[in-house]
């Protein structure tokens, strides 16, 4: 029986800025971690996520774990810039 093996891959990762007072958060509250998403502008259910790929981050922050604040940071920096 041959080894299965996996390939893993790195997430992206977003910032999700709320944008509707319908929710339990208040409009302009943000949240920044790692999602299996691609890259780009989504719109979700109390907001906006907006997801930069994985190797951008690594790049920016030179960490693979960077704080919160660091992805929002990179992530706000990275749609302005573009």
């Amino acid at each position: 029986m041959p080894i299965r093996t996996s390939t893993y891959k790195e997430p992206n990762y977003f910032l999700y800025i709320v944008g509707t007072l319908r929710g339990p958060h208040q409009p302009g509250d943000c949240g920044a971690g790692r999602t299996s998403i691609g890259s780009g502008i989504c719109d979700a259910l109390y907001g906006t996520m907006y997801i930069v790929p994985a190797s951008y981050m690594h790049e920016k922050a030179r960490t693979l774990y960077p704080h919160p604040e660091t992805i929002k940071y990179f992530i706000q920096k990275y749609y302005l810039e573009e």
